[in-house]
């Protein structure tokens, strides 16, 4: 009988897809799902196992293919180096277990290295026909100065570093002007100064590689040049350095010389001033990344640039004058600067494209007419946070952008009903002029004691305010011109008194709270009254 149980059992587990346990473990293997304990190589079977749920001393295992993509592949490593005599090269990686090997290509973007009149590295001579001018001291000629290479034809100029066995140290005034196809230049280590205009309206022109020696860069030394996109120093030049193509001083802490044909500007974190004129009529250039610890950006830094959006960085403190005038490309501006104290009238003068200021949550006070002038309508001011928008610490007119833009928008959305969140304590000319809000209501257990001056002056669509309890005070022209204001409700009514004086002693008078229930009367009062002062005593 027992033996017809057990085939019976043995007959159910086949059917069932499990496995019968050794006979005497009194159970049925319930497996769990395989899973890899060995993974495949590329040269070996690896291994998967499960194991019996019931019992986990009881495991099956079975064999995995080998997996022919398996591979472990070791670093790159150079199998034919790619320099200035052999362009393109070629790097390899080698499978450590079946010896597989993967390549690609590698291109030299470096220098020729000119020593004696000639590429070092692939002996390619350097250019020919070239002016060379004395350099004396007292009777003795001691060294040369360069000019004259404006025809050439070749793609790739190599300045000499020697003539008549004395060193070329420097690039004259005008040394190649309008050459209409050299497309790098290449200077010696023997270079030491390289002169006013020394490279000017040369329209093909690329690259510049700089040798170690040179000491002076003299302004505008490449004026004109519209395809440059780089300017590349050794790295062991002692008095310069480049980063993403722009030459600046060897601490990186001043800009020297900007490409003409730069689209894209990075700027190091080391800079702190981005002096004057910089970037000046720069018109390939799109946009500019600042780096973190910008505090001044100078006179006409950006003037009649390409840029098409700029992000003031947070620590900027002082924005000289004409820094983005006339950017006819400028769309938005994103004003992050946490407490920019001085600013020149102006700064965005012809930015006729202008059609969004975004405001940071983080700023606490803006400078003085930063955006007057705007010329183009429907400008918004898009901020991110109501109650720090709130906080910021207006105390004139004409530091709100959005006394010039009239649009407020809070992250994208039109702002037409807002809420002043209930941590705000003042609003001091927070909402002059804006022409889209219609709608202004406070949080509940509102803190808000004052509106202050030209708080909501020009709101041309204020039609409906409620005014919070805690409300003390309302300042003179705070609803100047508000003329669809048509409802205004007094939380506390009760103890106001208005007068033309600060002080509240002349034209005084006392208001009785029944005269503040009606929420169309008060509206009349408001923007009837808007020269007075309003107090709660």
């Amino acid at each position: 009988m027992k033996s017809k149980i057990f085939a019976l059992l043995t007959a159910v587990c086949i059917a069932s897809g499990l496995s019968a346990c050794t006979a005497g473990d009194g159970h049925v293997h319930e497996w769990g799902d395989w899973q890899v304990t060995t993974p495949p190589t590329c040269t070996t079977e690896g291994v998967e196992t499960r194991v019996c749920k019931s019992d986990s001393s009881h495991t099956e295992t079975r064999n995995l293919s080998i997996d022919p993509t398996a591979h472990d592949y070791g670093d790159w490593q150079t199998e034919i180096a790619a320099t200035c005599l052999q362009r393109q090269g070629k790097d390899v990686r080698e499978c450590r277990l079946c010896h597989d090997k993967i390549y690609r290509d590698t291109l030299y973007d470096g220098p020729h290295v000119i020593e004696n009149n000639e590429c070092k590295i692939c002996h390619t001579p350097c250019t020919e026909g070239f002016e060379f001018t004395e350099i004396k001291d007292g009777e003795t000629t001691v060294a040369y100065m360069i000019s004259g290479m404006d025809a050439t034809a070749d793609e790739e100029i190599l300045i000499p570093d020697k003539h008549s066995g004395l060193p070329v140290t420097e690039i004259t005034n005008n040394a190649i002007v309008g050459n209409s196809t050299a497309e790098k230049v290449y200077l010696p280590d023997s270079i030491k100064a390289i002169k006013v205009m020394a490279f000017r309206s040369d329209t093909k022109l690329k690259s510049v590689y700089v040798g170690s020696g040179v000491e002076v860069f003299e302004r505008n030394s490449f004026m004109d040049c519209a395809a440059l996109t780089e300017i590349i120093v050794a790295g062991d030049n002692k008095n310069y350095a480049t980063e993403n193509g722009i030459l600046f001083n060897k601490e990186r802490t001043e800009i020297i010389s900007v490409p003409d044909g730069l689209t894209v500007a990075k700027l190091p974190d080391s800079l702190t001033v981005v002096s004057a004129q910089s970037f000046n009529g720069h018109s390939a250039l799109e946009s500019v990344e600042f780096g973190a610890n910008v505090t001044e950006i100078g006179a006409s830094a950006f003037y009649n640039s390409g840029l098409t959006s700029v992000t003031i960085p947070e620590k900027t403190v002082k924005i000289d004058n004409n820094a983005f005038h006339n950017c006819k490309n400028l769309k938005t501006v994103i004003w992050n600067a946490e407490a920019c104290a001085e600013a020149y009238e102006y700064v965005f003068t012809g930015c006729a494209a202008i059609d969004t200021i975004k405001i940071g949550k983080n700023v606490k006070s803006m400078p003085m007419n930063t955006f007057r002038p705007l010329s183009a309508e429907n400008i918004k001011v898009d901020i991110e946070d109501m109650s720090a928008w709130c906080n910021i610490e207006f105390t004139d007119y004409r530091q709100n952008p959005l006394y010039f833009a009239h649009n407020l928008y809070l992250n994208g959305a039109e702002a037409t009903e807002i809420v002043i969140p209930a941590a705000v304590t003042a609003l001091n000319y927070t909402f002059a002029e804006c022409y889209n809000i219609e709608k202004v209501s406070f949080e509940a257990g509102s803190a808000l004691a004052s509106i202050g001056d030209w708080a909501f002056t020009g709101c041309s669509k204020l039609a409906e305010i409620t005014l919070p309890a805690s409300l003390e005070s309302i300042a003179k022209g705070a609803f100047k011109s508000c003329k669809q204001l048509t409802s205004a409700t007094f939380e506390n009514p009760v103890g106001w008194v208005m007068s033309t004086s600060a002080d509240m002693t002349e034209n005084r008078y006392v208001w009785e709270s029944e005269s503040l229930g009606d929420k169309e009367q008060n509206a009349t009062y408001l923007t009837g009254y808007a020269n007075y002062y309003w107090e709660r005593y």
